[in-house]
């Protein structure tokens, strides 16, 4: 009897031993940091993350590698040319029909207008061309409009931006509109040169880049001149781009010093590698182009067509009679739409079909004619008196 009960005992002794363990084991495996025991476990990790399933890890690698397929794909799939679609179609329009008074263009430039009314001989569906760059650097390319032309007396051929758009929300809107007398020409690194006149001792010019998203342009530098009291030039510079004295900062330099910065600026200008608008095939989605017509009808009944774009010379003027000589000095006011008092001047305008007179002769500006057309203007006077 005494040996059945100290055998119970002992039996009763081992069970309690084996859940004390149990119990030990399992409150271990349910702290969040086992205490440090001094030995190295780099191999007890090793072994663990290698027992481990791979489940996990080749699901996340596919989340992920997924993420970055799908953007590849979708900046691959982007059809640029038709979210620029409404640009493209309206620079097209005009290129082929030529430029429309009565109609409300939404993406044409006051330097396409320009090139469009007097081409001259070149085609301009070949002329004219577009890049898509994206110079702002939001992952977006910018539409850009142009072409290239002399620059100076050398043939030096320089890139004339006409319009700088960008995508905002999907949909394209104008950042900058070039014309002749306010134009952009390309830089490195995306920057744009611009320069522009407003008369004869106003002149300005200056360096500046898109934002960030590519809706607002920022000067980094503009220069621009004003006469004086004594009629000489002082110069001003500031980085809004606002040709204003009052928020600028008075440069005391001479003159030379101010021409030879934007000299420097004009040495910087680079060529882009224009695609030719002929080579747009339209969007398919309401394009108004039809067939070709002669652009140079547009200057139908003009006696100096480009009286507006280069310096004329007397060589220029021979063989016009006295009547001819008033229409070719005249012509340069009525590009800019100026009305005439004088009967027969009005008359003569109004039978063109280039001719909109909307300005009445008192109200018209001087200071919206180039320095080219100030010294024709100068020049077709001086030989119309020398003819009389």
């Amino acid at each position: 009897m005494k040996r059945k009960s100290l055998a119970a005992i002992i039996i009763c002794l081992m069970m309690c031993g084996i859940l004390a363990g149990c119990a030990a084991s399992s409150a271990a495996s349910l702290t969040d940091k086992p205490e440090s025991t001094g030995e190295d476990t780099s191999a007890a990790d090793d072994v663990t993350d290698g027992d481990e399933p791979d489940e996990d890890e080749p699901e996340d690698d596919e989340s992920d590698g997924g993420n970055i397929d799908e953007q590849e794909d979708w900046e691959s799939i982007t059809d640029y040319e038709k979210l620029y679609a409404p640009v493209f179609d309206e620079v097209s329009e005009v290129l082929h029909n030529g430029f429309d008074y009565d109609m409300q263009y939404d993406y044409v430039s006051d330097g396409l207008m320009e090139r469009v009314m007097y081409p001259g001989e070149e085609d301009l569906l070949d002329d004219v061309g577009y890049v898509m760059e994206d110079v702002s650097g939001d992952g977006i390319p910018e539409l850009m409009i142009g072409y290239n032309e002399p620059f100076d007396a050398e043939g030096i051929e320089r890139s004339f931006v006409l319009g700088v758009y960008t995508l905002s929300d999907g949909e394209p809107c104008t950042v900058i509109s070039g014309w002749a007398r306010n134009r952009y020409w390309p830089l490195p690194d995306g920057h744009l040169y611009n320069s522009g006149s407003s008369g004869a001792s106003n002149t300005a010019f200056g360096e500046n880049h898109l934002s960030k998203d590519g809706t607002e342009v920022i000067w980094d530098d503009f220069y621009f001149s004003e006469e004086n009291a004594s009629g000489g030039l002082v110069f001003f510079h500031n980085t809004s781009g606002i040709w204003d004295r009052s928020g600028s900062e008075r440069m005391d330099i001479p003159e030379r010093k101010f021409w030879s910065i934007m000299d420097g600026y004009e040495e910087q200008c680079i060529l882009f590698p224009w695609t030719p608008m002929r080579d747009y095939e339209g969007s398919g989605s309401g394009s108004l182009i039809s067939e070709d017509i002669d652009q140079t009808a547009i200057t139908d009944g003009m006696i100096i067509p480009d009286s507006d774009s280069r310096k004329l010379s007397e060589d220029d003027l021979k063989g016009l009679d006295k009547d001819e000589l008033r229409i070719a000095r005249n012509e340069i006011y009525a590009r800019h739409g100026r009305k005439f008092a004088d009967r027969k001047l009005q008359e003569h305008f109004d039978k063109t079909e280039w001719y909109f007179g909307t300005i009445d002769p008192g109200d018209f500006d001087e200071s919206t004619l180039s320095a080219v057309e100030l010294y024709n203007l100068d020049l077709i006077g001086r030989y119309e008196k020398k003819e009389k």
